[in-house]
């Protein structure tokens, strides 16, 4: 055997073979059915649906964090204007996606422009960072959108890939990190993450915040520069696939609480609540400048990293600023310090139910400042925008509703560590159970009753709503009448088969009548 032949034989069998078995073992598992789809939307005889297991890719399985139900026709209709909001959970709208920035742009553009077809999707997802919302935005540019929302920035530290995150590893290469993400697509990685165990979290299922607790990073720790690098490179290079596809960005910075939300973890020196405290004394004495500055100082020093800080909003406004006439910044941070809505300053409880989570209020701010910027592109405007008087009637925003708010946060999120270690937080949780009574108080049973005409009505004009008709079972089985409930949520799962919110609600309803086997 010459010199050529045992180099070739010598390739074949240490490169090619190797490459030719496991090509074979993934097409082979892929036949059988074996794995799970890694894309961001599944298509169906011009459906395209929310597709679940996408989130895999970034957490463990036990408490992945899906994408909310959606679905969407993947050609959009003539003259529809068609908008994907993007972001973490603050952009999705909780603690009630139906009246957030999503929701609430949806009936302003409505309102604007009754002769259009307006299509707001919202495909943002609890607890993802740019690396999870820059496959999501490419997903979305595949479906001929007019526009990208994009608000994005609080779980850059804590999300996946973050130095402060529980769901993957930190790595300093950006390449490494899409490099390994990619891998996971591919069902033999998936086989070998069920035989070795690993999609199981050791923590259990999904915590929230309270995950986070020991992992905590200060303003010095040098990975910080990394994430924010990262977090620059990702925002840019979903710019550029935007731009590929002549779609226009709204970037919008990012809000949070500095009034009336502590830092969650101090320490010496720069220590978080202490800057915190010497806010409050200053703004008594009159100091406001001085007062804005410590609250600013509490929140970047703060050791559990839940809010963005200056350095992440300084990166949004500076690929903003490098991409001009293909962006447009929607400065939420600056316009939320603005005194018609923050009179001090420094923006609080008005503004946000928690430490980022926007209020009704707060949402309205970031969906109206987009909904112009959407006006000032397409170049024309029938109707104004309405108020936001206007827009908690287009959506039913009733006391039922704000009664639901409040309980999931006073019950479910706030009563929870690390919330419980803030100094504040007995005073707080009081003051909320307080308002929580004062709104039972005014949700009697003729309340409700007429909160039920009123989503009747709602719902006539937007017979394939899934998310009131979810909205009005959840009323219905409130006041009682669960087979009522059950008939509507038959009907979205009908609508929208896979709808894993609405089937759960479904078996709760069947639970409630007693129907084991249905539930």
């Amino acid at each position: 055997m010459n010199r050529t032949r045992v180099l070739g034989f010598k390739i074949f069998t240490v490169l090619v073979a190797p490459i030719l078995f496991f090509a074979l073992a993934e097409v082979g598992l892929r036949v059988v059915g074996f794995g799970y789809n890694t894309a961001v939307f599944v298509e169906e005889r011009g459906i395209v649906r929310s597709n679940w297991p996408f989130t895999f890719k970034y957490f463990p399985w036990s408490m992945a964090r899906p994408m909310q139900p959606l679905q969407f026709k993947a050609e959009k209709d003539p003259g529809t204007l068609r908008i994907f909001v993007l972001g973490g959970s603050a952009a999705q709208g909780f603690p009630e996606e139906e009246f957030g920035m999503a929701g609430q742009l949806q009936v302003m553009l409505e309102q604007v422009y009754p002769d259009r077809k307006i299509e707001v999707i919202n495909a943002a997802i609890t607890a993802v960072n740019s690396h999870v919302v820059l496959p999501v935005a490419k997903a979305c540019l595949e479906y001929d959108p007019d526009f990208l929302a994009v608000y994005v920035g609080n779980n850059e530290v804590v999300g996946p890939h973050g130095a402060g995150t529980v769901f993957s590893s930190f790595n300093k290469s950006l390449f490494f990190i899409r490099a390994s993400d990619s891998v996971k697509s591919l069902r033999l990685y998936q086989l070998l993450v069920m035989l070795s165990g690993s999609h199981k979290s050791p923590t259990g299922t999904w915590k929230g915040m309270e995950f986070f607790l020991e992992n905590t990073i200060y303003a010095d720790d040098e990975r910080l520069e990394t994430i924010y690098n990262h977090f620059a490179s990702n925002l840019a290079d979903l710019m550029d696939a935007a731009d590929e596809e002549a779609c226009p960005v709204l970037l919008s910075t990012v809000g949070v609480n500095l009034l009336d939300n502590p830092p969650f973890a101090s320490r010496k020196p720069n220590h978080a609540e202490t800057e915190y405290l010497r806010g409050q004394n200053l703004l008594k004495e009159g100091k406001t400048a001085e007062a804005q500055l410590a609250f600013r100082n509490a929140r970047d020093w703060d050791g559990l990293r839940f809010r963005a800080d200056e350095n992440i909003n300084g990166a949004i406004r500076e690929v903003a600023a490098r991409n001009p006439g293909k962006v447009t910044l929607i400065d939420s941070e600056q316009r939320f310090s603005e005194k018609d809505l923050s009179p001090v300053g420094v923006p609080g409880d008005v503004l946000f139910y928690d430490h980022v989570h926007l209020s009704f209020a707060g949402n309205y701010v970031v969906a109206r400042s987009m909904a112009e910027a959407v006006i000032e592109k397409t170049g024309s405007s029938p109707r104004p925008v309405p108020s936001q008087e206007g827009v908690a009637s287009l959506l039913a925003f009733s006391k039922w509703d704000q009664l639901q708010i409040a309980k999931k946060l006073t019950e479910q999120l706030l009563n929870k560590a690390p919330f419980t270690n803030q100094w504040n937080h007995r005073n707080k949780q009081l003051s909320r159970k307080r308002e929580t009574r004062k709104i039972i108080l005014e949700s009697g049973a003729d309340s409700m009753e007429e909160t039920r005409k009123l989503y009747v009505r709602v719902l006539d004009e937007k017979p394939e709503d899934h998310l009131f008709k979810r909205r009005l079972g959840r009323l219905l089985s409130d006041m009682g009448d669960h087979e009522a409930a059950r008939t509507l949520l038959l009907e979205v799962v009908d609508d929208f088969p896979g709808n894993h919110e609405a089937l759960m609600e479904l078996s709760h309803m069947s639970a409630a009548l007693e129907d084991v086997d249905h539930a």
